[in-house]
C-alpha cells in the first residue's frame, strides 16, 4: 500500500511572514535593548569609577604638598664613607688658618669703612659745648616756656628739655619773629592750640611744671647745645656747609617722624632728633 505524502504550500507575503514570526522578532528586539542597556550602564560606572579614582589621587597630592609645605624639614645623616686613599696636601692647618684669619680682618676693615649709620643717637652726658645766646625772656614768655618743655619733652632727661626750648629760640630767630610767643602761636607745635599748651587733653597749668623742667628751661635761654652737636655730626659725614649747624636745630620732632626720612644732619637724643634743615 502506497505512503500518503501531504503538501504545503510555502508561498506567503511578507507580512504574513512577520505576523507569523512576530512573537520571535520582539524577543530578539527585546534582548537587543535589554543588552545595550547593560553596555552602557557598565560604561558609565567604569567612568564614575574612573573620576573617583582621579578625584583620590588629586586629593591625596594635596595633603602630601600641603604636608610638604608645613611640617618641618627631616634630616637626614649622611652615610660615613670610608676613604682609602687621600690625596697628600702640602699646606699646612696653620697656614690655612692664618689667610682666613687675615680675610676675616680686610672684610671687618671694609665694613667699618662702609657702614655709617645715617644718624648718630648720643645720651645727655655726651653733650659738652655750649654756645652762649643770653637771650632775656619777658615773664610771659618763660612761662609759655616752661609749660611748652613740659608737654613736649616732660618724660626727656634735662638736656632733652634744654635742647627743646634751644629749638624753639632758633627757629625763632630763623624766622624773623619778634617774640618767642609769636615762634610758639606759629602753629608748629602739636601741644599747643590757640595758644593754650595741653598735655593728654588737659590744658597745662604752670603749678604742674617741676622745678628742675624749669632750671632746664633756663639754661636754654642761656646756652645753646645744639650747634656743636649738630657740626660734630657734619664733620663724620664729610659734610662742611656751616648752614647745617651754625644758628643750632630749629626743629625737632620723634626719630621715625613722617617726611624726615631724607634730612641730612640730624641727631637724636633721648626720645626726639633734631636738625636745622629737612628740606636741603
Amino acid at each position: 500500500m502506497g505512503r500518503m505524502v501531504e503538501y504545503y504550500d510555502y508561498r506567503e507575503t511578507v507580512g504574513e511572514f512577520i505576523l507569523r514570526n512576530l512573537e520571535k522578532v520582539l524577543s530578539v528586539v527585546v534582548v537587543a535593548f535589554v543588552f545595550s542597556v547593560m553596555v552602557y550602564a557598565l560604561h558609565g560606572n567604569m567612568e564614575i569609577e574612573n573620576l573617583e579614582s582621579n578625584l583620590r589621587m588629586t586629593q591625596i597630592t594635596n595633603i602630601i604638598e600641603r604636608k610638604l609645605h608645613t611640617e618641618e624639614p627631616v634630616t637626614i645623616e649622611p652615610k660615613v664613607v670610608e676613604v682609602l686613599e687621600v690625596e697628600e696636601n702640602t699646606e699646612s692647618f696653620e697656614e690655612t688658618e692664618e689667610r682666613a684669619e687675615i680675610k676675616e680682618t680686610e672684610m671687618s676693615e671694609e665694613v667699618t669703612e662702609t657702614a655709617k649709620p645715617s644718624m648718630t643717637i648720643l645720651s645727655a652726658s655726651d653733650i659738652k659745648v655750649a654756645k652762649a645766646i643770653n637771650y632775656n625772656p619777658t615773664a610771659e614768655e618763660r612761662e609759655m616756656a616752661y609749660k611748652v618743655a613740659f608737654a613736649e619733652a616732660g618724660i626727656e632727661s634735662s638736656m632733652g628739655q634744654t635742647l627743646v626750648i634751644n629749638a624753639s629760640i632758633s627757629n625763632m630767630k630763623e624766622k624773623g619773629y619778634s617774640s618767642l610767643m609769636q615762634e610758639f602761636k606759629s602753629g608748629r607745635y602739636a601741644s599747643i592750640i590757640d595758644g593754650v599748651v595741653y598735655n593728654e587733653g588737659k590744658p597745662v597749668e604752670i603749678s604742674n611744671v617741676s622745678q628742675s623742667i624749669k632750671d632746664a628751661v633756663d639754661e636754654a635761654f642761656r646756652n645753646d647745645y645744639t650747634e656743636s652737636i649738630l657740626k660734630a655730626e657734619a664733620e663724620r659725614l664729610g659734610i662742611t656747609d656751616s648752614k647745617y649747624w651754625e644758628g643750632g636745630a630749629t626743629y625737632f620732632c620723634a626719630p621715625g617722624c613722617a617726611g624726615r626720612e631724607n634730612v641730612k644732619v640730624k641727631v637724636q637724643i633721648g626720645g626726639h632728633m633734631f636738625y636745622r634743615y629737612w628740606d636741603k
